[in-house]
């Protein structure tokens, strides 16, 4: 008994030392991994496989980074851009202007690591027919099977064949409600299901394979991003407001929330606040979790959910996640 008295007394000084030790390489955990200098930007989009994350410069360029090599591997320009849901290839999306109008709809498509060109996307050029300059694209995403690649612009769906980059179909939107049937704002789920239309007047909500209006309201204010079912719909605005997005039932809203995004696995709504993250529950609302994150800036989660990359300070960040 004495022995072990002894052991205790010599140990006591120490324990709080220990606990500081410990606490401090808790601390480190949490501490966000430095990716590279950026300067000013803001993140934009990662690829599925998680390799590569597109960032936005300051004078609206778009560059992608290699997050396993920690490096700027090229630059996209402003084009509209998509990876395919493997990460192997990404397609890029142009109107080339002529005069008043825009005389063509082409892309091309190139492999993610290399950035070879592997084929064009290209609309045929029918003589005497132009694409007006308001048919500008809004959003972009492969299909769910990677075989087609799929073009929402202000009044259209295009949709290409990957394997050949010919034009398959091209449907003009329709159910846009009121007179104005330009699209001014569009939100692909991403599983390629649903689409999400804004024309300034009416929101509505498309099935992407029949063009079926699911839903539609008034002044229902533009799909910010749409939930990874189709469901839900995240308006990035103050405050920022989750609704129903066939019927744009408000569902609940927080003020709290600086950037917002979806978890990929569609049951939280992540937001960065002055205290670090925020996990609140897609549903209700409920704050489930805070961990330490981004407390303000752009930021995108990884699509395993491991990590969240942000940019502070010109610096690129990647934040464990739990």
């Amino acid at each position: 008994m004495r022995r072990h008295k002894w052991w205790l007394l010599v140990m006591l000084p120490v324990l709080p030392v220990f606990g500081l030790f410990h606490a401090a390489r808790q601390a480190a955990a949490w501490r966000p991994q430095v990716i590279g200098l950026v300067g000013a930007a803001s993140t934009k989009a990662i690829s599925p496989d998680g390799r590569w994350l597109v960032i936005t410069e300051k004078d609206n360029t778009s560059v992608v980074w290699d997050l396993v090599a920690r490096r700027r591997v090229r630059a996209l320009g402003d084009r509209q851009f998509a990876f395919s849901r493997d990460g192997k290839h990404l397609a890029l999306v142009e109107w080339e202007p002529k005069g008043r109008f825009y005389a063509g709809v082409w892309g091309n498509l190139s492999e993610s690591a290399s950035g070879q060109k592997l084929r064009l996307l290209q609309e045929p050029a029918i003589k005497g027919a132009y694409i007006a300059r308001s048919d500008w694209p809004q959003a972009i995403i492969f299909s769910p099977d990677n075989r087609e690649f799929w073009v929402a612009s202000s009044r259209f769906l295009r949709r290409f064949d990957v394997k050949s980059g010919t034009l398959l179909r091209k449907t003009a939107w329709r159910g846009l409600g009121g007179d104005r049937k330009t699209v001014m704002a569009a939100a692909f789920s991403p599983d390629g299901s649903r689409i999400g239309l804004w024309n300034g007047h009416f929101s509505t909500l498309h099935d992407v394979q029949t063009g079926k209006v699911l839903g539609m309201r008034e002044h229902g204010g533009s799909y910010g991003e749409l939930s990874f079912d189709g469901r839900l719909n995240f308006e990035r605005l103050q405050p920022q407001i989750i609704k129903n997005a066939a019927t744009l039932q408000h569902m609940w809203q927080t003020n709290e929330c600086g950037t917002g995004q979806f978890s990929h696995d569609g049951r939280f709504v992540l937001c960065s606040g002055k205290n670090g993250l925020e996990m609140h529950d897609v549903l209700t609302g409920e704050i489930t979790g805070r961990i330490p994150g981004p407390t303000s800036g752009s930021f995108i989660p990884s699509p395993d959910g491991n990590y969240l990359y942000s940019i502070n300070q010109n610096q690129l960040l990647r934040w464990r996640t739990h």
